[in-house]
């Protein structure tokens, strides 16, 4: 591996790296390289995908505590390395699918079966939470302060969950929720029957339409949150912004929004930010915030000493409080679909929905952010984020 010492803090986590010797790291070994892992009889174990996320890590742990052996890159792998463990044979690797452990199987040890990948996996996992506590996590708040990271495009995630709430909800036939057709049976004896059945069809009808208009809103928002802030690392003015990329992370949707579009301030905008706010005011907060001081709290004033109300909108009665009445009504559905239609319609056309569909992770270093801004400026960003798919599908099968 590349040497990395020479920074004071790199050098304290290269220290604590070491520190690991000792306990951790005290049963690892360099491995004989005369014998290959792979040819032999071998026991096979997948970490956990935890460790993916530090794999980088523990490929140094291995080297520098552990002893190990860095082989580099092979055929559909990104890194290996080879290792002993309590005098065993082991090879550890990252490729397509993940983290793979192999080790010789010895013949002399039983019913242990050779390799103990349990006890492997528990050293190296105490190991990297050690080191990541004392001396990764200090390098990673100094790279925060100035924004030098990377957002993991989960856009895709979000999106899959509000169009499956959101599809669901289409498909209910609102028209006859609307319309509902409370004719009783030309049969007398059957008026009573057809009346309530009727009437509980509709209630169980209703009840369905507003859990997946609650549901709907909810993993919109939660998607929206995440695209705001994929999308603020294509804002025009984006490389002039004094922000902290941690605190933006923490805001709510608003923040985010100003975060993403503070740049754009054309009439549309302005407009979408009001379907925003009416969604969030009207519907989410009620629906999703324990009422919100709303309607659908059941607030009652006796207003004379025989007289009293529900308190309401002004101007509007309700009766959304009661249990038999559903908590949304299909005319507010269709004006929540129609409002969001508005704003995927809008949102498809600003600078980097592209780039954010493709699924591809946006850095806020200011290198990436310049070269994400020039494209956007001389009408290239088309072509670059067709090359940075194929770049990151390449990477992602280790090509």
């Amino acid at each position: 591996m590349d040497s990395i010492s020479g920074d004071e803090k790199v050098d304290g986590l290269l220290h604590r790296i070491a520190g690991l010797a000792p306990r951790e790291m005290r049963h690892f070994s360099a491995p004989d390289l005369s014998l290959d892992v792979e040819a032999q009889q071998t026991q096979q174990k997948s970490l956990e995908h935890r460790h993916v996320a530090t794999s980088d890590l523990l490929r140094l742990i291995l080297v520098t505590a552990g002893h190990g052996v860095d082989l580099g890159p092979a055929d559909k792998r990104l890194w290996q390395v080879r290792f002993a463990y309590k005098g065993q044979e082991c090879l550890i690797f990252f490729g397509k699918t993940g983290l793979r452990l192999r080790g010789i199987v010895a013949e002399n040890v039983g019913t242990r079966s050779g390799l103990l990948v349990d006890e492997i996996d528990a050293m190296l996992t105490k190991g990297i939470a050690s080191v990541m506590e004392k001396g990764v996590q200090p390098l990673i708040d100094l790279k925060l302060q100035a924004n030098e990271a990377i957002v993991l495009n989960q856009h895709a995630r979000y999106l899959s969950m509000f169009e499956y709430f959101r599809d669901l909800l289409r498909e209910m036939e609102l028209s006859e929720l609307e319309l509902e057709d409370q004719k009783p049976s030309s049969m007398p004896t059957d008026m009573m029957m057809s009346a309530f059945g009727k009437l509980f069809a509709t209630r169980a009808k209703e009840e369905r339409l507003s859990h997946l208009t609650i549901a709907t809103i909810a993993a919109y928002f939660s998607m929206l949150e995440h695209r705001f802030v994929l999308m603020a690392g294509f804002r025009a003015d984006i490389c002039n912004l004094d922000f902290s990329l941690t605190e933006v992370l923490r805001a709510g949707w608003r923040r985010k929004f100003q975060f993403a579009f503070g740049g754009l301030t054309s009439e549309k905008t302005v407009g979408q930010l009001d379907h925003l706010e009416h969604l969030s005011q009207t519907y989410r907060n009620p629906l999703l915030h324990g009422g919100g001081g709303g309607s659908t709290d059941g607030l009652v004033v006796r207003w004379l000493p025989n007289f009293r109300s529900v308190v309401s909108a002004k101007g509007q009665i309700t009766d959304k409080y009661m249990l038999w009445s559903s908590a949304i009504s299909v005319s507010e559905v269709k004006d929540i679909l129609l409002r969001i239609d508005s704003l995927e319609t809008w949102m498809e056309d600003l600078p980097g929905y592209a780039w954010v569909r493709e699924g591809l992770a946006v850095n806020f270093e200011m290198e990436s952010l310049r070269e994400y801004a020039v494209h956007l400026a001389d009408g290239t960003f088309e072509q670059f984020v067709d090359v940075s798919s194929q770049q990151f599908d390449r990477a992602l099968n280790f090509e």
